[in-house]
């Protein structure tokens, strides 16, 4: 299934200048873009007798049907045959066309903003071809469908220095929680690489597919282990932040402001049954390997989040001085790590901010109290003296 969609500048700011944004966002507000869960082949004829009931077709350029039709309908019997090509900076990708694609495709989902006559005038709007103008609306109609469990947002540009010209691959990093209020840290490629779509059009616009996805798919009650984390790297690295300056008064106050919201887990009523605040700094002074340049090390690293299962995002910096997590389930079998998220330095404020944020909104299982408690005992005086104490030497 598609759950959301990645639209490039150029097509969002041809919606918006004709306006059709402005509709989507009425109907949004109003509850009435349809919602659409998973296709089966027969449900295809229906959505497309509807569109034919309601007289799109017959706008429809006669130039570009018998075409148009050919290759919709290869690409229902043989889905497989007719796939999405991306040019990314590694190379041309296939990814796999799913049936909903064609609802998007033959315009069933802009039927439900544009009217027969825009429907099929893609030149009006400024857009090259059908699909492409069809596609942008439709990806618009279905862009951040499940908002209810919207975290903390920010965006990362990071460069990529062995191309000739200047490149850089665009993240939409979120931390959030899922539907059982599990920690769920995106990191979501946005960048706008060129597209083919199934019909064979270039088009402004992809579905969010898997292999734009990374990030940390955790198990619940797992933010202390991720702020832990954060906060040996931001010590060890020696990076600069807003957020832990004066001993974190800042962000402890606005974490405090925010309140404790949710309400659908004992966490969220009972503040993280009052946890001692150092079970969270075990094995604090052993540092974070470092990562060559191939992304390997044979250091073992003591910091990370667990998931349900054996394996485990472990952290790492490297000599960029970026945090990076890499899920494992035995480490030592294998030095060179598959990196599951990466930040740079610029990013550490963010982290730090959109945990308490998270937590405060009751996307996880942690309250804010608990990681507000570790900021608290990380800055006090307390901690110095646990140090010296517990140091492992």
């Amino acid at each position: 299934m598609r759950f959301d969609f990645n639209i490039y500048p150029e097509a969002r700011e041809k919606l918006e200048s004709a306006g059709i944004l402005d509709r989507i966002k009425k109907k949004k507000d109003k509850y009435d873009i349809p919602h659409v869960g998973s296709v089966s082949p027969s449900d295809i004829h229906g959505y497309l007798q509807e569109m034919k009931e309601n007289e799109f077709f017959k706008t429809f350029p006669k130039s570009e049907k018998d075409e148009f039709n050919k290759k919709l309908n290869g690409i229902y019997k043989n889905p497989e045959k007719h796939t999405w090509k991306i040019s990314r900076f590694d190379g041309e990708s296939a990814e796999e066309t799913e049936l909903e694609d064609i609802l998007l495709l033959s315009g069933w989902w802009a039927s439900n903003i544009l009217k027969p006559k825009e429907i099929w005038n893609y030149k009006k709007f400024g857009f090259d071809n059908l699909t492409n103008f069809v596609g942008s609306v439709g990806a618009a109609m279905n862009e951040n469908r499940l908002d209810w469990k919207n975290g903390y947002k920010w965006e990362t540009s990071i460069p990529i220095t062995h191309f000739e010209e200047s490149k850089s691959i665009r993240l939409e990093n979120e931390i959030t929680g899922d539907t059982n209020c599990d920690l769920r840290v995106f990191q979501i490629d946005k960048t706008p690489y060129k597209v083919i779509d199934p019909l064979g059009n270039q088009v402004s616009y992809r579905p969010e597919f898997h292999s734009d996805r990374k990030g940390i798919f955790a198990y619940h009650s797992t933010e202390p282990g991720l702020m832990a984390a954060v906060l040996r790297w931001t010590e060890q690295c020696e990076i600069k932040t807003e957020s832990l300056k004066e001993k974190a008064k800042g962000i402890i106050e606005y974490g405090k402001s925010l309140g404790q919201g949710g309400g659908t887990c004992a966490e969220h009523f009972f503040g993280g049954m009052n946890d001692n605040p150092a079970f969270h700094f075990t094995c604090w002074d052993i540092p974070l390997p470092v990562l060559d340049e191939k992304n390997s090390t044979n250091g073992i690293t003591h910091h990370g989040v667990f998931t349900q299962g054996k394996s485990h995002y472990r952290a790492y910096t490297n000599k960029s001085n970026e945090l990076v997590f890499s899920l494992e389930s035995d480490p030592e079998k294998n030095p060179v790590k598959d990196i599951s998220a990466r930040y740079m330095p610029s990013d550490a404020d963010h982290l730090i901010k959109g945990l308490i944020y998270q937590s405060a909104r009751g996307l996880g299982r942690t309250s804010a109290g608990t990681l507000l408690r570790m900021l608290e005992y990380k800055f006090s005086e307390k901690f110095d003296e646990d140090k010296k104490r517990y140091a492992l030497k």
